[in-house]
């Protein structure tokens, strides 16, 4: 299984589309993503 890191945040459009996308590939192949919000993580902001 692959992991697969997506970084987004809260009231981002784009970000939203995104997470959109990669549920339909979480259904379709053998991945795992790992959401990292970058507003609560230290060393991102």
């Amino acid at each position: 299984m692959r992991t697969l890191t997506f970084y987004t945040t809260a009231g981002c459009h784009l970000c939203e589309y995104a997470a959109e996308m990669l549920a339909h590939l979480n259904q379709q192949a053998d991945v795992t993503v790992e959401e990292i919000d970058i507003a609560s993580d230290e060393t991102l902001v």
